[in-house]
C-alpha cells in the first residue's frame, strides 16, 4: 500500500515536471501568458499606428485641397480682391467734352446796328449786356444778365438830332445741367427779370423798343418797360469733334405790371451748328426763330446768323465770337433791303 502511494506521487511529480517544461517552450495559456489582444502586441491603433494616428490622413499630413497650396479663391484672385476690375483700378480718364452749359463764364456782349440810307434818317443802336454763370455746385449754376441800350438818331433836312441811354431789366436766375454720355450734356433753367425801369418817357419807350429788336426779337424781355418776364429755358448739345451741335427753346411769360397794359407770351428757338477745331477756332452758323404767341400783328421772325470765333481748348482761357444776325422775313426783313435790321454782334469774355 506504501509503495502504491509513493508511486503515484512519483508519478504525478513527473507529469507536472513535463507539463512545466512542455508550458515553458510552449508559453503562457492563453489570457495568461502571452497577453491577450490589446496586451501584448499592440493591436491596430496602439502599435503601428491605425490610420489617422500614424501616417496622417488626408488634412493633416500633407495638406488637404484648401489648406495647403490655396485654393482659387485664395491664390489667383478672383474679380474684385486681386487685380481691380474696371472701376476700381485706374481711375477713368477725365472728359475731353465740356459743355457751355457746365462751365464758369463771364463776358461782355455787344449788339450794334447801323443804318445810314441816303436822304434819310440815320440810325445807331447799341446794347451791352454783362453776363455770368457761375457754378455752385457741379450740376447746378446761378446767371445774371445785366442789359444797357443806347440809341442815336439824326436827319440832315430837316434837320434834328436825337440821342439817349436807358437801363435794362436785370435778369437773375439758374438753371440744371448734366452730361447725357461722354459726347453729350442738358440743361433746364429759369430766369427772372427785375422791373426797375419805372415809367419811360416817350423817347426812353422809342430806344427801348428798339433796343429790344436788335436779335431778331429774341430776348426782348430784357428791354420792355412795365412788364415781370419769366423765363424758362432748356437745351442740349451733342459734340462729334470737330462737329458741335447746340438746341435751345425757351418760352417767356411777361407779366404785365400795370392793368391797361396786356401780358405777351414769347417763344424763342436756336440752333447753332459748327466746327470747333482742336487750336480753338470756331465756324458755325445759326437758325433762330421767335414766335409771339400773344396779339400782335406779326407772330413770327426768322433769322440766320453767320458766325467766327475763338475758344481756349483748355477748360479755362479765352473765349470770343462775331456773328451777322440777317432776318430773313418780315417786320425786320430781309436784312440787306433799306431799312431793315442787319444786327453785328460781339462777345468777348473768359471761362474757368
Amino acid at each position: 500500500m506504501r509503495q502504491s502511494t509513493l508511486l503515484s506521487i512519483a508519478a504525478m511529480t513527473a507529469i507536472c515536471g513535463i507539463s512545466s517544461l512542455a508550458a515553458a517552450q510552449s508559453g503562457p495559456a492563453p489570457g495568461y501568458g502571452q497577453p491577450p489582444p490589446g496586451y501584448g502586441q499592440p493591436t491596430p491603433g496602439y502599435g503601428p499606428p491605425a490610420p489617422g494616428y500614424g501616417q496622417p490622413p488626408p488634412g493633416y499630413g500633407q495638406p488637404a485641397p484648401g489648406y495647403g497650396p490655396p485654393a482659387a479663391v485664395y491664390g489667383p484672385a478672383v474679380p474684385g480682391y486681386g487685380v481691380a476690375p474696371q472701376g476700381y483700378g485706374a481711375p477713368p480718364p477725365p472728359p475731353s467734352f465740356f459743355a457751355e452749359s457746365m462751365q464758369n463764364r463771364v463776358g461782355l456782349q455787344l449788339d450794334w446796328f447801323h443804318s445810314s440810307p441816303p436822304n434819310s434818317v440815320t440810325v445807331n443802336a447799341l446794347t451791352w449786356d454783362l453776363v455770368a454763370q457761375i457754378g455752385v455746385t457741379e450740376n447746378i449754376f446761378l446767371d445774371a444778365d445785366i442789359p444797357w441800350s443806347y440809341v442815336g438818331v439824326s436827319n440832315q433836312e430837316p434837320f434834328f438830332s436825337f440821342s439817349k441811354a436807358v437801363f435794362g431789366l436785370p435778369v437773375i436766375g439758374a438753371h440744371f445741367a448734366a452730361r447725357a454720355s461722354s459726347t453729350s450734356a442738358f440743361f433746364v433753367g429759369l430766369g427772372v427779370g427785375i422791373p426797375v425801369q419805372g415809367d419811360l418817357s416817350n423817347d426812353g419807350f422809342t430806344v427801348a423798343s428798339l433796343a429790344g429788336s436788335l436779335r431778331g426779337y429774341q430776348e426782348v424781355y430784357r428791354f420792355i418797360p412795365h412788364y415781370f418776364p419769366l423765363r424758362f429755358r432748356g437745351g442740349f448739345e451733342l459734340s462729334s469733334a470737330p462737329f458741335y451741335l447746340q438746341v435751345d427753346l425757351a418760352p417767356s411769360f411777361m407779366i404785365s405790371t400795370h392793368a391797361y397794359v396786356n401780358g405777351i407770351v414769347t417763344l424763342d428757338q436756336g440752333t447753332n451748328a459748327g466746327i470747333r477745331t482742336s487750336s480753338g477756332l470756331i465756324v458755325g452758323l445759326r437758325l433762330q426763330e421767335t414766335f409771339i404767341l400773344t396779339e400782335t400783328t406779326d407772330h413770327a421772325q426768322v433769322a440766320l446768323e453767320p458766325f467766327v470765333g475763338y475758344e481756349s481748348p483748355s477748360k479755362v482761357g479765352l473765349i470770343a465770337r462775331y456773328g451777322l444776325l440777317m432776318p430773313l422775313d418780315g417786320p425786320q426783313g430781309f436784312a440787306f433791303d433799306t431799312g431793315k435790321l442787319l444786327t453785328n454782334r460781339f462777345s468777348i469774355g473768359a471761362k474757368f
